[in-house]
């Protein structure tokens, strides 16, 4: 989720004072964070950024290294790592994890301070990764930002686990109302790109596929438009039906009511409570009748007529590790300091419905995905005790990583966004202990008041794009991105340097024992 950032003008000074070298962009002195990115860079045995960590450790035995920054380049070619980087997905082949990455850009993009090309419009990395040394072998995008899709958030890598044996990176434009109609795509491992109109219009800040359900593929939506947000189910028959769109597109409602005698806003449940739901169906969920832009606010209009329960704003999910006989996901809303009800569908929270965030389980009936219990596991009591404004989060059998990206004034000069960690317990029925394990460097690299997470100033950066690679990278360890919304970068083609205020980013290596 990209927010509108202010630049730092003086954060260039200080990175050219710091060591930045033309040939590769801002390439900073490797700090003790990264002693191994050091040597490997040394050995030749593949690209390991020189850039300073944007993140670090909070917890005793864990371990974290930057693999790529933004403007560094891509091996093999004469591209380089694109900016705004934000949902992951990664499958292992032939010895080499094969890691995509969306780029949130808009079409207004990312501008130059001095003459260079403006980086605008979404793209999709794709880069190989040698998983013993953590170290870029090559890459490549898999959309280069020619077909003008808007903010590719959350992202996911689905495959025979899920039911779509090909395999494939799905990503979707969190923009309402753009030219290629709000929508999913589909990559394969070839690079070849599928458009998913039929999984709706809406602002898509993820599509996951959901396991255990015979003869069925599962997914769910997840609706990322603040004050008019809500969670969308698609089943299909199998991989084809799914990918072709021959399957049938659902929106989440309840019959409970709030305490009041109201329709049910996620704003009005407690923590802890559990509620029947169900999903219905909307018609013509492709809506390709319909210009393109104007598909979101018909499917809006759709959903409300339909009763769908609102949310503040659904960010990320993932689906329980743990169960799988019995079919679940966690999501998280981000939570808004001003959203008090919808009144479309007579949804009315008696006051701010969900300031600072909250985590959710939607627990589906195996035989009839269309069935579901919603239970509210945790409110955020606000970031001065705890996680608070949860965007991207990831699951394995035994915890839940949440990720910060500030969304309210509670985080003001406090301190900088936050990885947080939540044991799974009672077979990930709920989620306990939770414990800060990594915070972004911001107020390390850029020294002084610039630095202080401000959400109003448009100061704070995310911590953002989470999956577990236990299965390829041992237990405990994770890829994640972060968002260095106000830290400056510079890319060189054909030796011409561009500078670039803001929207730095890095991937990122961490290993936290017992997650």
């Amino acid at each position: 989720m990209l927010r509108r950032t202010s630049s730092l003008l003086f954060a260039s000074s200080l990175l050219v004072a710091a060591g930045c070298n033309a040939d590769r962009g801002t390439a900073l002195p490797i700090d003790d964070v990264t002693p191994l990115a050091g040597q490997l860079a040394a050995s030749g045995a593949g690209f390991i950024t020189s850039q300073p960590a944007q993140a670090e450790v909070l917890v005793p035995g864990a371990e974290m290294w930057p693999i790529i920054s933004v403007g560094d380049p891509i091996p093999g070619t004469t591209e380089t790592w694109a900016p705004t980087p934000d949902g992951l997905g990664a499958y292992y082949e032939n010895g080499v994890l094969n890691v995509y990455a969306a780029h949130e850009l808009s079409n207004t993009g990312v501008r130059s301070s001095n003459g260079g090309p403006t980086i605008a419009y979404a793209r999709v990395s794709k880069l190989t990764i040698d998983p013993r040394t953590r170290s870029v072998l090559g890459g490549r995008y898999v959309e280069d930002g020619s077909s003008q899709l808007q903010r590719l958030c959350s992202a996911t890598w689905v495959d025979g686990a899920e039911g779509l044996p090909t395999g494939y990176f799905m990503a979707g434009e969190e923009t309402l109302g753009t030219p290629n109609g709000s929508v999913v795509s589909a990559w394969d491992k070839q690079g070849n790109k599928t458009s998913l109109p039929h999984l709706g219009a809406f602002a898509h800040e993820n599509q996951i596929v959901v396991p255990g359900f015979k003869n069925k593929v599962v997914g769910v939506g997840l609706d990322d438009a603040g004050g008019q947000s809500e969670l969308y189910l698609y089943v299909a028959d199998n991989e084809q039906g799914f990918i072709q769109g021959t399957g049938k597109l659902y929106v989440f409602k309840t019959d409970v009511k709030s305490t009041a005698g109201t329709p049910l806003h996620s704003g009005n449940m407690v923590d802890g409570q559990r509620i029947p739901g169900y999903f219905v169906e909307v018609t013509d969920p492709a809506d390709l009748s319909t210009p393109p832009a104007q598909r979101a606010a018909n499917l809006q209009n759709k959903v409300d007529a339909l009763g769908a329960m609102p949310f503040v704003r659904i960010e990320d999910g993932d689906y329980d590790k743990n169960s799988p006989n019995t079919p679940a996901i966690y999501f998280v809303d981000t939570g808004n300091s001003s959203i008090r009800g919808r009144s479309q569908v007579g949804a009315d929270c008696f006051g701010v419905c969900d300031l600072a965030g909250s985590l959710y389980r939607l627990q589906f009936e195996r035989n009839d995905p269309t069935r579901a219990a919603l239970i509210l596991m945790e409110r955020s009591k606000g970031a001065a005790s705890g996680w608070a404004s949860p965007d991207n989060i990831a699951t394995t059998q035994r915890s839940i990583m949440i990720q910060e990206d500030p969304a309210y004034d509670g985080f003001d000069g406090s301190r900088p966004p936050a990885i947080w960690n939540l044991k799974l317990v009672n077979d990930g029925k709920q989620a306990i202990n939770p414990r800060k394990v990594v915070q972004a460097t911001q107020e390390k690299l850029i020294p002084g008041p610039g630095g202080k997470c401000v959400d109003a100033q448009g100061l704070c950066w995310e911590v953002s794009g989470i999956i577990s690679t236990e299965k390829w990278m041992g237990q405990g360890s994770w890829l994640f991105v972060v968002q260095a919304h106000t830290l400056p970068f510079s890319v060189t083609t054909n030796g011409v340097t561009s500078q670039y205020p803001n929207e730095n980013g890095q991937l990122l290596f961490l290993r936290v024992p017992g997650t």
